[in-house]
């Protein structure tokens, strides 16, 4: 089938269809609001949903508003979530997880990233040695407070 979070998003998604007729709009509405996510755009949620189809997990029941697909999950997509019970939970605790990261600032960090990366081969020697100092820096603070908090329990 399909690997890593990609699998945990697909079970998500079927899960949320689950509990009734639902758009992809919609969908990426409740992942939002639901895992405390960045809403995923279209472009990850209509390829997951075209997969479910094809593998016969969802069907498009009818057309709603401006011309979207309402989707319903169909008897195959409950015999698999019923099988998967305990991947569910865990991909579950991976998106919340995910939430509260972006929450405490992670979707900064990651755009920050992003953006150095992106401006590396403009940099000067300088800069660079400078932004490897505050990423190391930052790992050790995060590793040693991941490991007070292991001493604390």
């Amino acid at each position: 089938m399909m690997k890593g979070e990609r699998k945990k998003l697909y079970l998500i998604i079927l899960n949320i269809i689950r509990k009734g007729d639902i758009h992809g709009y919609a969908i990426a509405e409740k992942l939002e609001k639901t895992y405390g996510i960045k809403k995923p755009g279209s472009s990850v949620i209509y390829p997951l949903l075209a997969k479910l189809r094809e593998d016969g997990f969802i069907d498009v029941v009818r057309e709603g508003k401006r011309d979207k697909k309402i989707y319903r999950i169909t008897s195959k997509g409950l015999k698999f979530l019923k099988e998967r019970k305990e991947e569910i939970k865990e991909a579950e605790r991976v998106l919340r997880a995910a939430g509260k990261f972006y929450r405490m600032g992670g979707d900064e960090l990651l755009e920050a990233l992003h953006e150095f990366v992106k401006s590396m081969d403009s940099l000067d020697e300088g800069q660079v040695k400078k932004i490897e100092r505050l990423l190391k820096e930052t790992a050790i603070k995060i590793k040693l407070a991941l490991l007070r908090g292991e001493m604390n329990e």
